[in-house]
């Protein structure tokens, strides 16, 4: 290689990952401009000289970082032949506990062995010390077993699509993370606690998954050297192995589904003043399409807060006081039980079906993400719909609170507590009978899978991105946290319209909301009309508000109501 540049090919034409950065247009501008220079053509701005420093130091950076490579490789060539086969390379990584699965050895040692020029058509089953060199000539740091793959990861990050890759990795664990504690959130917000034990490993358990892990390195390579075509069916021996019963005793999930009353009773008792404060913007209050949907950004957040602070003393003012904010907290809170009972119970009978008829799996825990996530919609499906009525009579019972300016006011409504939960009860049942108890029932239905494919996604993505810039093994409890509120909250925006629709579908006809609806696709009509398409976000802001207070609230009091009842 010399300093003119006439030897580059040497380095990027071999595969070095990044040196193409520099782009072959500009490359070949240079060196133009450099034969003009040399000619007299144009004068010289330094840029040749300094072409030339730069790519002096590059050589000699690339002498030195050769050395060291070369160094290490020759460590893990156990047997001397200047090849490093597939057995070295698991082994080397086993040393480093290192844990890859089949497929992702593979890999690996198809990026070493290859370096950029690998397409996918074949999988080498060594790697020579040139291959070696170039996929590592520009590691950061010095030679390890460890900085070798982080950076082999940090290459597959970058290359995205790549079965080590982000969105490779991303879709083979999509749906596979149990969300326990805090870490779900609802599309109203709310967080949904139940419970799933997870698998405990005894010694002898931990012993036969390294033994077992062992076996599977050696038979990885194996099939590698070999290029034979074996059935999976033998590596699927560790699950065997681990397998224990995933059924959780009728006593224990009891004492899960009573700490996650507790705490989901706590959570939103604390948090029901930003309930209240959104139902009353979707029910009560109203902007001029003009008002939110036109003019700037800042005229428009000045006008929201307005509309908020208004709604604030409204409901101070029309309702008694502070009370005013905890209107239909008893039923918020009186349908924890059922509703956390039926989704549990549907999740894991769904959980169980599609394991025994789909998956093909004893235990129910190791289903694939699109089991789990099937069996999580319909959860959440069966328990909607069991509790609709009750979501109903809240959300009217909170339109009839605070409406006595109201001239068209029913009679009764002015009544308190009790008497006005059995007034609002009667009038719905005498104005549609059990027809009105399920009223945009459509809308809430439609909004499951959505919201529970983007928060699934979303928790998962930023789980797997934390993972892989921090090397850490597993999040700690505080970053699921915020995954948890972060992926809740980007679900609950995304599906934030059906929710609106759906509460003005089960408000129509109240004094709050006078507006009456033939069907979902009526109410989108009349809102886009009165209010544009800011209209549908109306509320949108204490409904998110409220999630980092509930999620943090109801970690505290699960986690303390567990301990409490001996579960973990």
């Amino acid at each position: 290689m010399h300093s003119d540049h006439e030897g580059e090919a040497g380095w990027i034409g071999s595969g070095v990952w990044g040196l193409s950065a520099v782009g072959a247009k500009q490359r070949q501008a240079d060196r133009e401009r450099d034969r003009r220079i040399a000619k007299g053509h144009v004068e010289d701005d330094g840029g040749r000289r300094q072409r030339q420093i730069e790519w002096e130091g590059f050589l000699r950076y690339a002498d030195q970082k050769e050395r060291e490579l070369y160094k290490i490789f020759i460590e893990l060539d156990k047997n001397g032949d200047m090849r490093l086969d597939t057995v070295e390379i698991a082994g080397a990584l086993d040393r480093a506990e290192i844990e890859l699965s089949k497929d992702g050895l593979k890999d690996f040692v198809a990026s070493l062995g290859s370096s950029s020029r690998w397409q996918g058509s074949g999988c080498p089953s060594s790697v020579t010390f040139p291959e070696f060199r170039d996929y590592l000539l520009l590691l950061p740091r010095k030679p390890s077993v460890n900085e070798i793959f982080r950076f082999y990861q940090v290459r597959k990050a970058f290359g995205l699509f790549g079965s080590q890759g982000i969105f490779g990795e991303f879709s083979d664990r999509w749906g596979k993370t149990e969300r326990h504690g805090a870490t779900s959130v609802t599309q109203d917000g709310d967080v949904s606690l139940a419970g799933e034990e997870r698998k405990k490993l005894g010694e002898d358990e931990k012993e036969a998954r390294r033994e077992a892990r062992r076996v599977a390195i050696e038979n990885a390579a194996t099939e590698v050297v070999s290029s034979d075509n074996h059935s999976d069916s033998e590596t699927n021996g560790l699950s065997g192995i681990l397998s224990n019963s995933d059924m959780i005793h009728g006593d224990v999930a009891l004492k899960f589904l009573l700490a996650g009353g507790i705490a989901g009773a706590v959570s939103r008792t604390a948090t029901a003043p930003f309930d209240r404060l959104k139902i009353y913007l979707i029910t009560t209050a109203r902007a001029q399409p003009e008002a939110l949907n036109s003019g700037s950004t800042s005229k428009i957040a000045t006008r929201g807060m307005s509309m908020l602070t208004e709604a604030v003393h409204a409901l101070y003012r029309e309702g008694g006081g502070l009370k005013a904010f905890w209107v239909g907290n008893g039923l918020n809170c009186l349908k924890i039980f059922p509703e956390s009972a039926i989704k549990f119970l549907s999740y894991e009978t769904a959980k169980r079906a599609f394991a025994k008829y789909v998956d093909g799996v004893s235990d129910s825990r190791d289903i694939s993400g699109t089991s789990r996530f099937l069996s999580g919609g319909f959860g959440g499906i069966t328990s909607q719909f069991a509790i609709y009525p009750v979501e109903t009579l809240k959300t009217r019972l909170m339109a009839y609170q605070g409406s006595s300016g109201s001239n068209h006011a029913p009679a009764g409504h002015q009544a308190q507590g009790n008497r006005l939960l059995s007034t609002v009860a009667k009038d719905m049942w005498k104005n549609g009978g059990m027809r009105t108890y399920y009223r945009g029932l459509t809308a809430g239905l439609i909004g499951v899978f959505p919201y529970s494919a983007i928060d699934m996604s979303t928790f998962e993505g930023i789980k797997l991105f934390y993972i892989k810039y921090t090397g850490r093994e597993e999040p700690g409890v505080l970053a699921l946290l915020a995954f948890g509120s972060l992926s809740g909250s980007v679900g609950a925006t995304t599906v934030y319209p059906l929710s609106l629709v759906r509460t003005r579908l089960q408000a129509a006809g109240t004094p709050a909301h006078p507006q009456q609806y033939d069907g979902f696709w009526h109410a989108c009509r009349i809102t886009y009309k009165q209010e544009g398409f800011v209209g549908f976000y109306r509320g949108l802001v204490p409904s998110l508000a409220k999630v980092v207070p509930a999620v943090s609230i109801s970690y505290v009091v699960y986690e303390h109501s567990k301990r409490r009842l001996g579960v973990q």
